[in-house]
């Protein structure tokens, strides 16, 4: 089984006209952009990080972009050259505690299994000034049920989370906003 990392890497040319080319990809990027707009209102991109940057689809909300994949980072400098990009392990941020105001990530938990999923949050609580936001996406475990799931268990979409999840896994770190 090829692992996450290797993927993204080869697939890192490619990605935005695949996965945002077409009429979906353009309609998920118009919906998170404008979630982004929402959330993020008020902090300075100077104070923010994307977590799982990827190509930089998003770093207009952000000044430092973090990313495992050394070929998602090329594309992301290519487009945003004036960016602070890092590649590093969410698990093990390479940033001082209390570095950001906010932290926002997109299409990454889906990767992580429960237990990393904790070990990631850990991390930007530690990263978040007191008062941050965070802003991210899920997989719904309701909606995985659902739709009776089409991936490789522990792969890309395999993961789902619940709302009971998240509010147990973070009782006196995080006030959970829902929208």
């Amino acid at each position: 089984m090829q692992d996450i990392h290797s993927y993204y890497n080869e697939l890192a040319p490619a990605y935005d006209a695949s996965r945002f080319g077409n009429s979906y990809g353009r309609f998920l990027h118009r919906q998170e952009h404008r979630a982004l707009t929402r959330y993020l209102n008020g902090v300075n991109p100077a104070q923010a990080l994307d977590l799982a940057c990827g190509t930089g689809r998003m770093l207009e909300f952000a000044a430092t972009g973090c990313d495992a994949s050394p070929g998602m980072l090329e594309e992301a400098k290519k487009k945003h050259p004036g960016k602070n990009l890092i590649q590093g392990d969410a698990t093990c941020l390479p940033f001082p505690d209390a570095s950001f105001d906010a932290v926002f990530s997109l299409h990454f938990f889906m990767h992580l299994d429960r237990a990393t999923t904790r070990q990631v949050w850990q991390e930007i609580h530690r990263v978040l000034r007191p008062g941050g936001k965070f802003v991210f996406d899920f997989p719904s475990e309701k909606r995985r049920n659902f739709t009776g799931g089409h991936h490789r268990r522990q792969w890309h979409g395999s993961n789902a989370l619940s709302m009971q999840f998240l509010l147990e896994q973070t009782p006196h770190q995080w006030r959970l906003r829902r929208s």
